[in-house]
Formats: C-alpha cells, structure tokens, sequence
C-alpha cells in the first residue's frame, strides 16, 4: 500500500509570540499551506488579521501544522 500525496484534513497556522492562530481545512494540506506561505510573504493573504501579524512578528514567529490528518491509501 501506498499513501497518496492527496493528505486531507485541518491544519492551523500557529503565532508563537501572541498565542493566536489560523485554522483551515483542505482536501489537500500540502499544496494549502504553500499557498498560504506564498500569500503571505508576497503580503496578499486574504485573512487581514493574519497578513498584519506575519508582516508584524516575521515568519520565523509562525509554525505551520497539521492538525487532523486524514491519508488515502492506495492499494
């Protein structure tokens, strides 16, 4: 059996320095959570809140998780 790339699930976007988080859903958290890193860095991520924090604290200040992981196998 193989796992597929295809990890669904709830992941949560974590600020170390004020204890406060995104969370999110997605058939596929891999491919979401590159998304939400480019966004941010590029500074157009659709959660203000979030976008002020990440340009006010750094990346270095957010952990990125998977928090309920659901893995298809292929058999």
């Amino acid at each position: 059996m193989n796992i597929d790339n295809n990890i669904s699930g709830i992941y949560s976007i974590f600020n170390i320095i004020n204890n406060k988080q995104y969370v999110g859903s997605s058939k596929n958290i891999r491919r979401r959570i590159k998304e939400h890193y480019r966004d941010l860095q590029n500074n157009k991520h659709h959660s203000q809140p979030l976008q002020n924090a990440w340009n006010k604290y750094g990346k270095y200040s957010f952990e990125f998780k998977m928090e309920v992981v659901q893995a298809y196998l292929n058999a």
